[in-house]
Parts: C-alpha cells; sequence; structure tokens
C-alpha cells in the first residue's frame, strides 16, 4: 500500500473480508515500510483475491503480489499492478 498515514489492520481485514466475501479466514501482518503479508485460509479465496485485483481500503491502491514464504517480503517489486476489465473495485 501506498500510503503515509497509519493503517488500522483490524478495520482494514474486517471491510476487506465483508467486501471480496471471504468465506475462510484473512490474516494481514504488517511488516513494516507500507508493506503487509496477506494469508487466506484457503487456496480458492486467495486465486478469487487475485483474479479480482485490483483491490483498495480507504481510497489507497493494495497492490498484492505473490511470494515464497522464504522470500523477503521488502525486496518484491510493487512498481506496477494487474488491472483487468473484469475486475472490481470497491
Amino acid at each position: 500500500m501506498v500510503i503515509r498515514k497509519p493503517v488500522n489492520v483490524d478495520a482494514m481485514k474486517s471491510i476487506l473480508s465483508k467486501v471480496r466475501q471471504l468465506t475462510s479466514s484473512l490474516e494481514i501482518q504488517e511488516c513494516g515500510g507500507r508493506i503487509f503479508i496477506f494469508q487466506f485460509g484457503s487456496m480458492k479465496e486467495k486465486e478469487k483475491v487475485l483474479f479480482r485485483q485490483p483491490w483498495s481500503f480507504n481510497k489507497v491502491l493494495i497492490m498484492l503480489k505473490e511470494f515464497a514464504m522464504f522470500d523477503d517480503p521488502n525486496e518484491i517489486d510493487f512498481s506496477s499492478v494487474r488491472f483487468e476489465s473484469n475486475s472490481m473495485v470497491f
């Protein structure tokens, strides 16, 4: 997320889960440097969320990138985001 003000992670989790109609759990962990790790309760939920990009929260674009557990989140390239014609924005 490209945002300078603090983010209420609990509010973000609650709102995104409801709006995206997630049926399994969503965990969000702040990694610092405005980077958050989203962990989905199922692979199906994760795929649904990634397919329906982009996301926004509080009028801020959320850039979702997949990465492996051993990757350093601070080294992921967030210079671009996928926009598709079937994407939903809230």
